[in-house]
């Protein structure tokens, strides 16, 4: 599922000492259809030995392929008007725009100028398609427009928490 970007496949070292190192990279690409995961890619070597004997060795690089979460937030119903310290109910929706299953934890809500009542909700397991919501309710400390900080706490792949945004 890679391919390799600005340059082939073959590098050429031309004087590497015993003792030395040398860092060599490569950039690849992943297909956008592949799955996260632990792939095995086969490095071959092939050097000269001492006194110019032909040598080859082989080496396994461990490439690690992981797919954010392709998710989207909004109001499910755009909020009324609020007045400043009178409760406000921020109804959010967050919608798994992606094929692949996303396990999400909570959904919070945060933001500068109100104080929230109501902003944490637990949603669990998404699949593509479907989508989880939090009735949030705040109450507004300034006059105009306020950003609202939405927060999805989810496990990526490998099971390691990771955090998605949107304000």
């Amino acid at each position: 599922p890679f391919a390799i970007i600005g340059s082939g496949n073959v590098k050429f070292i031309p004087v590497l000492k015993a003792g030395e190192s040398m860092e060599v990279e490569q950039r690849f690409i992943l297909d956008g259809t592949a799955d996260s995961g632990v792939y095995n890619l086969p490095v071959g070597l092939a050097y000269n030995g001492p006194e110019g004997t032909q040598r080859t060795a082989s080496q396994t690089v461990n490439l690690m392929a992981s797919r954010k979460p392709q998710l989207q937030s909004a109001f499910y119903d755009p909020p009324q008007s609020g007045r400043m310290g009178e409760p406000l109910e921020l109804p959010i929706e967050v919608v798994n725009i992606g094929r692949n299953l996303v396990n999400v934890s909570t959904i919070t809500i945060d933001g500068e100028g109100l104080d929230v009542e109501v902003g944490s909700s637990y949603v669990g397991a998404l699949d593509g398609g479907t989508s989880g919501s939090i009735d949030a309710q705040v109450l507004p400390q300034k006059s105009g427009a306020l950003p609202v900080l939405v927060t999805v706490n989810y496990l990526d792949d490998f099971n390691q928490p990771q955090v998605f945004t949107h304000t």
